[in-house]
């Protein structure tokens, strides 16, 4: 960033998860403490019995899950390693924070203003905006921002560094392929209760847009399509599941699945458990030959590059929002 900049300093914000099997349980209670992300009748009164119940309940399934990736997730690291990196590229100050568990949106905003930070450009890791995510993460970090005027990126679905990251970890990916196998891309992404979208909520719709710019872009004729993963508890999510999308191209004759996340930037439960582990098993079940999935952009240096592009295009239309406190 050039001198009539300087002052500025970037916040990274991301969902969270435990750096160790013990921060499990309270991991999923603050999750479940969010009326963002469960919507319950009466919530300002049940949300937090329900989520000590409930995360109490699932804590032991979910320790086994993270025990086979290693004890804890990778988000934490990963968003640390994209933030080092995008600080290389802009010269100014880039700090991370998690809505769940930490580092807090409140201490990383002090630290950087500590650090000579005067206005801040906040950049949610969450390409397509969701209230139960986007919203959720950029509510939380104002209701602790006492310090900083500041200026949202609230999406980048549709940039084009982020569909070029996309696209070049597809060809990283594309190596394994057997040409001799019928082939099906399906794209995946985390799903969401239909009630959301028919509220207003944006994300679904932008979903399907990444994928067809995505696909316009890979310049490939592989059949394809999208699925969603991840639906939690009675309410109706949007679909088509993965499981039915495998359904659907078993019966097609598909021998070989390439299977891309295109709702998450970085590693993370969802990509190397649901997908790499429980996913594959189920594919190859199923009587597909090859399964390979595609790795999230992380810190590549192009997606590195399109998150400082959306933040020295948001310095210039200077729209500062006062602090919240």
């Amino acid at each position: 960033m050039n001198e009539i900049e300087r002052g500025l300093g970037v916040l990274l914000i991301n969902m969270g998860g435990p750096s160790s099997l013990d921060q499990v349980q309270p991991y999923l209670y603050e999750l479940f403490s969010d009326p963002d992300i469960i919507q319950l009748p009466l919530g300002f009164i049940i949300q937090k019995p329900f989520a000590k119940i409930i995360s109490s309940r699932r804590a032991e399934q979910s320790k086994a899950r993270y025990a086979a990736i290693g004890g804890k997730s990778p988000l934490v690291e990963e968003t640390r390693k994209q933030a080092l990196g995008l600080e290389k590229i802009l010269g100014v100050s880039v700090g991370f924070s998690m809505r769940y568990l930490g580092p807090r949106a409140g201490e990383v905003v002090k630290n950087l203003a500590g650090r000579g930070v005067s206005k801040l450009i906040v950049i949610p890791l969450f390409p397509q905006y969701s209230i139960a995510t986007s919203g959720s993460a950029i509510a939380d970090f104002k209701a602790q921002n006492t310090y900083l005027p500041y200026v949202l990126v609230n999406y980048h679905y549709d940039c084009e560094g982020y569909i070029r990251a996309l696209a070049e970890r597809f060809a990283e990916a594309a190596g394994a392929m057997d040409s001799s196998l019928k082939t099906h891309l399906l794209f995946a992404a985390h799903s969401l209760p239909e009630k959301y979208s028919r509220r207003g909520d944006p994300y679904v719709e932008q979903t399907k847009k990444t994928v067809e710019l995505l696909y316009a872009g890979l310049k490939t004729n592989l059949s394809y399509s999208l699925g969603f993963q991840s639906r939690l508890g009675p309410v109706k999510w949007h679909g088509p599941s993965l499981d039915e999308e495998l359904s659907r191209a078993r019966t097609s004759g598909v021998e070989q699945l390439i299977v891309q996340p295109v709702s998450f930037v970085s590693e993370n439960l969802e990509t190397r458990y649901d997908l790499d582990m429980e996913f594959r098993e189920k594919s190859l079940a199923a009587g597909i030959k090859n399964f390979i999935r595609v790795q999230c952009p992380d810190d590549s240096e192009i997606y590195l590059n399109a998150l400082a592009a959306l933040a020295q295009r948001a310095a210039l239309e200077n729209k500062w929002e006062d602090r919240s406190a």
